[in-house]
């Protein structure tokens, strides 16, 4: 066992969604449906089943109805039992996390993902902490959060940061944090990572290996992007932000990062989807949605196998019940 648990996660869920308008003029992306289920549950869930305690959600302006979604609701469950919904009941109450395991915080001003992260470090304190972005979808039979804490206990070290990537076409390098691995990153082993690039041109770019919105970090990322945000606003009113960009980019602080302290990658093993996007969350519905009826084609399967059995057991006792009958 790893001497340093990660029981804390911080959603960054702030953003606008510009890339899924008009879906996302009055519903946050996070709450749009995959399958049955918002995306954002998805994020949750995958964080408490494997075993974070504390979940840290930052929300924007018109973002209340995820605070809603995971709030317990005793008028609705009154209302499934009057009306003997029990199925729709019990699916309510095993979805919704127990009381205390999800917190809110509000960011103010749009500055970015990291910016939203910098937005919990009151409640974050000394612990190395989970960073989950809501819209990557990953699904797998051990997931990525399980994948990465295995991997985090073999390096056994609260001062390092620990990203989740995969090998991406070279093409795809421009819309992701790319990293340039010491080696050859190899499954189930953390490798070192010499820098990261904010989405580099293709002909650019150092690697094709990705960060694809997982990441462990230790507590001390905060006082670095408190410098970041200092730097960043301090820009900002004396008009020296030349790129004129508003937001915090993990590259803003990595970097000085990397001169003291270690970055190691792991590869993910999975399916991914961003559903940041129109074609990413439509694919990430008829996966979810495949998976889910095979899941029931399985249970019915094992149901009609179960039923064929208790037939079978049924029949042996009847015959033994008249054998019984007939010697009496």
């Amino acid at each position: 066992m790893s001497k340093y648990k990660i029981r804390k996660a911080v959603i960054p869920a702030a953003g606008l969604g510009t890339r899924m308008l008009p879906a996302t003029k009055a519903i946050p992306k996070e709450m749009l449906p995959v399958f049955d289920k918002p995306l954002i549950h998805y994020a949750v869930r995958e964080l408490l089943n494997a075993g974070i305690e504390s979940i840290l959600i930052v929300t924007g302006l018109g973002k209340h109805v995820i605070e809603n979604h995971f709030a317990i609701d005793s008028a609705l469950e009154q209302e499934l039992i009057a009306n003997k919904k029990i199925r729709e009941l019990e699916n309510i109450k095993n979805n919704t996390p127990s009381e205390g395991s999800i917190a809110f915080v509000r960011q103010s001003h749009r500055l970015g993902l990291w910016h939203a992260v910098w937005c919990a470090r009151k409640w974050i304190k000394q612990e190395p902490f989970f960073v989950s972005t809501p819209d990557e979808l990953l699904l797998a039979e051990t997931s990525c959060i399980q994948q990465m804490l295995n991997i985090y206990e073999k390096i056994n070290d609260a001062d390092v940061a620990l990203f989740a990537a995969m090998e991406m076409e070279r093409q795809q390098t421009q819309h992701y944090g790319v990293l340039e691995p010491i080696g050859k990153p190899e499954e189930n082993k953390p490798f070192q990572v010499k820098s990261i690039v904010e989405k580099p041109k293709p002909e650019e770019a150092l690697s094709n290996f990705c960060a694809i919105g997982r990441y462990i970090m230790p507590a001390g990322i905060m006082d670095k992007l408190e410098k970041a945000v200092a730097n960043k606003k301090n820009k900002q009113e004396n008009n020296l932000d030349l790129n004129n960009n508003k937001e915090i980019q993990l590259t803003d602080t990595i970097e000085s990062w990397l001169e003291n302290c270690t970055v190691f990658g792991c590869l993910y093993k999975g399916e991914r989807y961003d559903c940041g996007k129109i074609g990413g969350w439509v694919a990430a519905n008829v996966a979810v949605a495949k998976q889910q009826i095979e899941k029931q084609n399985n249970e019915t399967q094992s149901q009609e196998k179960i039923n064929r059995e208790n037939e079978h057991w049924r029949q042996t006792i009847d015959a033994l019940n008249k054998i019984e009958h007939r010697k009496k």
